[in-house]
């Protein structure tokens, strides 16, 4: 009589081994493709709004967007960026990068890579006719280099002196960055901001707001910005110290790069 020969305890460790072999090698290459799909969408659609610049500059004689910090509020719904510019896109898609986390409510001081405007808070803080908003909360994962707005800054800390407000102002473009991978809606970076200590501290902290663009997103130690010229560039974490900012930018490097930062090239 003919027996059915059934795998001894030997045979069916050394598959289960391969198997777990095999996933070992796919899963992370699978991660990669993932990660590396979500970078080229975060790019394209910076890349959409770097068009969407140049048709506001073109139509608007090269001046910048306002700003939504210096006090022209009422005429400009509150004078963000992707309000003020609302007429060119139509998808609020564009606004996002797929590898942000999204913004739990309330915010949390840090670990949350979206930022989520509320047109209901604004209009508490500042006498705004907002006129017809469709969405009264907006979700993103952009932010502008706010040294590009048109309007005038009474700050101190944030000198208008070093505002580019128009783009003729800007002698070499594609070394000034205007909106890419940020925590928030807009950044004010200034040479002496600190890297922050943990990734993902997007604390809304004057004088320290590099802490908005400084974030590990995309898992490779950068993040995706578009330049002035129109061009993209992956920007390494602690090259952003060596970026021209604003006009009068001094590069500069970091005394003490915290630890998560550390193993990222320079």
């Amino acid at each position: 009589m003919k027996q059915n020969k059934a795998f001894t305890l030997i045979e069916l460790l050394v598959v289960i081994a391969i198997i777990a072999l095999l996933m070992s090698i796919i899963v992370p290459g699978l991660k990669k493709a993932r990660e590396k799909a979500r970078k080229t969408i975060c790019q394209s659609h910076l890349k959409s709004w770097g068009a969407i610049y140049e048709m506001y500059l073109t139509e608007n004689k090269g001046h910048y967007p306002v700003s939504c910090q210096d006090g022209q509020w009422q005429p400009y719904g509150g004078g963000t960026w992707f309000l003020v510019m609302k007429s060119y896109y139509q998808d609020p898609k564009i606004l996002e990068c797929p590898s942000s986390i999204s913004s739990p409510d309330p915010l949390p001081n840090y670990g949350n890579s979206r930022w989520r405007w509320k047109a209901k808070w604004w209009e508490s803080q500042f006498p705004l006719s907002f006129g017809t908003i469709e969405n009264r909360s907006i979700e993103g994962s952009f932010g502008q280099n706010w040294w590009l707005t048109s309007t005038q800054s009474t700050d101190n800390a944030y000198p208008d002196a070093n505002k580019y407000k128009n783009k003729s102002a800007i002698r070499s473009p594609s070394s000034v960055p205007v909106i890419g991978d940020c925590g928030a809606f807009l950044s004010r970076p200034t040479e002496n901001a600190k890297p922050p200590q943990e990734d993902g501290d997007y604390a809304w902290v004057s004088g320290d707001e590099m802490r908005r663009i400084c974030t590990n997103r995309h898992n490779t130690g950068g993040v995706n910005w578009i330049f002035a010229d129109g061009s993209m560039e992956h920007i390494g974490l602690k090259r952003l110290w060596q970026i021209r900012w604003h006009k009068n930018w001094v590069s500069r490097t970091p005394d003490n790069w915290p630890e998560w930062m550390k193993s990222f090239p320079d």
